[in-house]
C-alpha cells in the first residue's frame, strides 16, 4: 500500500479491496480516501470495519462478497460520489451512523440479504 501517506491516515488513489484471505479485516487508521473504495469479490470475508474512515472523496462500492455480514463506518460522514452496496448475499448489517452526504451520485442498496432492505436515489 504505498499509496499510504506515512500517519497511515489517508490513502492517496482508488482502494480496491478485493479477493482478501480474510474473515475479518478492520483498517484502524485511515480517515480519508481521496478517491474510491471499492470492496469486491471477497469470497470468505464476513466482518469489514473502518473505524476512524471519515470522508472518500469518490465512490464507495460494495459488491459480491458472499459472506460479507457486517460492514461498519461509524465515522464516515461524506461520500464525494455514488454509494453502491449489492450483490452481498448474506449481508444484514451496514452501519453508517453518521452519514450525511453523498455529494455527486445516488444510492443504492439492492440484492443483499433480504432483513437488509432495498433503496436507490438519484
Amino acid at each position: 500500500m504505498e499509496d499510504l501517506d506515512a500517519s497511515c491516515t489517508k490513502f492517496e488513489g482508488e482502494l480496491i479491496l478485493t479477493d482478501l484471505d480474510v474473515v475479518q479485516a478492520e483498517y484502524t487508521c485511515l480517515r480519508t480516501i481521496d478517491e474510491t473504495l471499492e470492496i469486491v469479490d471477497n469470497g470468505v470475508l464476513v466482518s469489514l470495519s473502518f473505524p476512524k474512515l471519515t470522508t472518500i472523496a469518490g465512490s464507495l462500492v460494495v459488491e459480491g462478497n458472499a459472506k460479507l455480514r457486517t460492514l461498519n463506518f461509524p465515522e464516515l460522514t461524506t461520500v464525494g460520489e455514488s454509494l453502491e452496496i449489492a450483490g452481498n448475499a448474506e449481508l444484514k448489517a451496514a452501519m453508517f451512523p453518521k452519514l450525511t452526504t453523498v455529494v455527486d451520485g445516488g444510492v443504492e442498496v439492492l440484492e443483499n440479504h433480504a432483513s437488509l432492505g432495498t433503496c436507490s436515489s438519484d
